[in-house]
C-alpha cells in the first residue's frame, strides 16, 4: 500500500505545470484517473476528486480591495471578465465555488480547463475578446504573476502587474505595476488608453 501511495504521488506530481511545465489542459478525471490506476478500488474518481481536494482544506484570499475595484468598474459600465488557471487535477465548478462572491462583477468566467490551455497561452484571452467583442488592444490584463503578464504579451493586451509584496516587483514586461487592485482605478480613470 505504502508503495502505491508513493506511486500515486510520483504520478500526481507529474501533471504539475510546475513541475513539468505545459499549457495544455488536462481534465481532473483524467489525472485522477491516471494517478489511482494501480489501486484496487471500487471508490469513483470523481469521489477520490472530491475527498482529495476537501482533505487540504483550502481557504480562498479576496482582499479587501477587491469587490470595490470591481463594484467601481461595474457601476462605470467596464466590461469584466475572470481568466484563471485551476489547480492541477481540481474540477471547474470547485474552483468557481471559491470566488463565488466575485462572480456578480464577471461578465464573464474562463478558466484553464473551461478553454483548454493554461496561461501564458493567450486562448482564454481570445474568448473573453470574442464573447465581449472586445479587440486585445482595447483589454487590460491585470494579474500577479510572470504568466499573466506573458498571457496578455501574447494577446497583445495591456497588462498590469499587482505586485502586493513589500519586495521590489519583477519586471516581466507588464505595462504598469500596482501595489492594491484600487490603484488600477486611477490607471484606468487616468489613461482611457487603457
Amino acid at each position: 500500500m505504502l508503495q502505491q501511495i508513493k506511486t500515486s504521488i510520483q504520478i500526481l506530481s507529474s501533471f504539475n505545470p510546475s513541475i513539468n511545465p505545459r499549457e495544455k489542459e488536462i481534465d481532473p478525471e483524467i489525472i485522477f484517473a491516471e494517478t489511482t490506476k494501480d489501486w484496487k478500488t471500487t471508490i469513483s474518481v470523481e469521489k477520490i476528486i472530491n475527498v482529495f481536494f476537501e482533505s487540504l482544506k483550502l481557504e480562498p484570499v479576496i482582499y479587501a480591495d477587491s469587490i470595490p475595484t470591481l463594484d467601481t468598474l461595474k457601476k462605470n459600465r467596464y466590461k469584466i471578465a475572470a481568466m484563471t488557471d485551476v489547480a492541477t487535477g481540481m474540477p471547474d465548478l470547485m474552483h468557481k465555488n471559491y470566488v463565488t462572491p466575485l462572480l456578480p462583477y464577471f461578465d464573464l468566467y474562463v478558466s484553464s480547463l473551461s478553454c483548454g490551455y493554461k496561461k501564458p497561452n493567450p486562448k482564454g484571452l481570445q474568448d473573453i475578446c470574442k464573447h465581449l467583442k472586445i479587440p486585445p488592444e482595447n483589454m487590460v490584463m491585470t494579474g500577479d504573476t510572470s504568466r499573466d503578464i506573458n498571457a496578455a504579451k501574447n494577446i497583445g493586451c495591456h497588462s498590469i502587474l499587482i505586485n502586493r509584496s513589500k519586495r521590489p516587483a519583477q519586471d516581466f514586461g507588464q505595462d504598469f505595476t500596482v501595489t492594491n487592485a484600487m490603484e488600477i482605478l486611477k490607471l484606468i480613470f487616468k489613461d482611457n488608453n487603457l
